[in-house]
């Protein structure tokens, strides 16, 4: 079974076609989406729609949740602002409605992981599934303080299901167990500044596409990095991931991001706001 997951869409159409344009090329089994489709981007209903039509499965993410309530807001000015502009736009929506009732039914948490197939999937985290980051928040955290990150980065490992996969962070990774890292095939690559060696796990940040094999029977955590607004790595090209239960191919796919700019610059928001917006798209080195 091939799945194709990809998440963190974040209203960028521009990225979503063209991701969709490559996966269709590689003709997945199951398809994915682990939350955040809406939020920042100027395209949520288009990216909500289109994601709804592929998804066998489909989670919300903490941008979901916000519009639906404001009062779980942890959210940054250029977030916020951005989240009430797309709640406006998501009105007429008939798929928002009907993930608003499913939302309602099984409540926030619930809605943004599920299992399938003996694998997890979950926007957040096992244990946070909405808000909670799966990986060091600071870049001192990786060199500093090893055996916190290892004590938080080990929590993930602790249900059944071997193999997990997680959104939230913008981040591509694999997150496993140290002592079965020298047993996998393709973590040659790594972008040092953010892949971490600790004393229990191994956090691997591949540096562009990568394929990485010998997952069978090792637990292990995927994040396919983010669709819409790839960040941290200098690599502004959208990110997902195929996945077939042994190996994880992290892809990445060039877009129009000029077009998706202009966009947001046109959009009902203050100049600090939209500029934010378009810097984040840009092809810049990280920081």
């Amino acid at each position: 079974m091939k799945y194709a997951a990809l998440g963190d869409t974040h209203g960028n159409l521009e990225a979503l076609d063209a991701v969709l344009r490559d996966m269709e090329q590689q003709k997945p089994d199951r398809i994915v989406v682990l939350g955040d489709t809406i939020g920042y981007g100027p395209n949520p209903v288009e990216c909500l729609n289109k994601a709804c039509s592929i998804a066998d499965i489909f989670l919300i993410g903490n941008h979901e949740r916000e519009v639906v309530s404001p009062e779980f807001a942890r959210f940054s000015e250029v977030a916020e602002e951005s989240i009430n502009w797309t709640k406006l736009q998501l009105v007429t929506s008939e798929e928002w409605q009907k993930i608003k009732q499913k939302t309602a039914e099984q409540g926030f948490d619930k809605s943004a992981i599920r299992r399938h197939g003996g694998i997890g999937f979950v926007h957040g985290s096992y244990t946070d599934p909405l808000d909670e980051y799966v990986r060091p928040w600071e870049k001192e955290d990786y060199v500093n303080h090893g055996d916190e990150v290892d004590d938080y980065l080990g929590k993930f490992l602790m249900p059944e299901e071997l193999h997990w996969f997680c959104a939230h962070t913008h981040m591509p990774a694999v997150l496993i167990e140290a002592a079965n890292m020298s047993k996998l095939e393709g973590i040659t690559n790594p972008n040092t500044e953010y892949t971490f060696a600790g004393k229990v796990h191994y956090f691997f940040v591949p540096n562009g596409p990568t394929i990485v094999r010998g997952l069978t029977g090792k637990k292990a955590v995927i994040n396919p990095g983010s669709v819409g607004q790839p960040r941290y790595l200098g690599d502004n090209r959208a990110s997902y991931v195929l996945y077939d239960g042994d190996s994880v191919e992290f892809r990445r796919v060039k877009y129009n991001f000029v077009k998706t700019q202009k966009k947001i610059l046109a959009l009902p928001l203050t100049l600090g706001t939209r500029m934010d917006l378009v810097d984040r798209l840009r092809e810049v080195k990280a920081k």
